[in-house]
């Protein structure tokens, strides 16, 4: 703060600020080594984690359409799921989240939120409106389909609540139209709370990586100026 300082106390004093704006690298320099030197440790034990639970994940990607491929966990696939309600949770190669949510009845009942309940505790998601793309339905063969589809921090709240509550009764409302609720089998909830400790591991990948990045970036700029 002191050395910031300088430059605005003692705008004409060019030696002065140019000694300070030089410990100020310094100090950035130290700094981004070590942590370089923390992310690098710390990025090969999250590696590996993230490749022993990987076994349970298929890689949904078609190269010719996808640059990001997605993690789905084997038991939540879409194909082994056609005409129920369930939860899908999907990973991508960049740790983005998704949370998907899917109704398969007799009737629409045009949903916009999701909530889970377990005991005295519950947690819903954001209202999700019908005209969102995030979403929607469709009719086919006597059955209606509707999709609701949650990101990221949205996905990661209700996931969270699932992975803490893997030995008890979990309910699933879908509200905002006509109500419908059904309870997620043990298998669904260890499925999902594996997905859950799956996206933390690889958000934290994306996070070293990007530390990584910019103490590399921080390094080398300092390098370069001194000579």
């Amino acid at each position: 703060m002191e050395l910031d300082s300088v430059h605005v106390l003692y705008p004409r004093q060019v030696p002065m600020r140019r000694v300070a704006k030089y410990l100020a690298d310094s100090i950035d320099y130290m700094e981004s080594k070590r942590m370089l030197a923390y992310c690098d440790s710390m990025l090969v034990l999250k590696q590996a984690e993230a490749e022993k639970l990987k076994k349970n994940f298929r890689l949904d990607k078609d190269e010719r359409y996808q640059d990001v491929g997605n993690y789905v966990y084997k038991l939540l696939r879409t194909e082994s799921n056609a005409e129920r309600c369930y939860l899908q949770a999907t990973v991508s190669e960049k740790a983005e989240i998704t949370l998907k949510s899917t109704y398969c009845g007799a009737g629409a009942i045009k949903y916009t939120r999701v909530e889970l309940a377990s005991g005295e505790e519950t947690v819903h998601s954001e209202e999700v409106p019908l005209d969102n793309v995030a979403n929607h339905s469709f009719a086919d063969g006597g059955l209606t389909w509707q999709m609701l589809s949650l990101k990221d921090e949205a996905a990661l709240s209700l996931l969270n609540f699932i992975s803490t509550h893997q030995q008890d009764r979990i309910k699933v409302s879908l509200l905002g139209g006509k109500s419908y609720v059904y309870y997620l089998m043990d298998s669904e909830k260890k499925a999902l709370g594996e997905t859950y400790h799956f996206a933390i591991v690889m958000r934290d990948i994306a996070r070293l990586e990007k530390e990584i990045q910019k103490a590399n970036y921080t390094i080398g700029k300092f390098l370069a100026e001194e000579k």
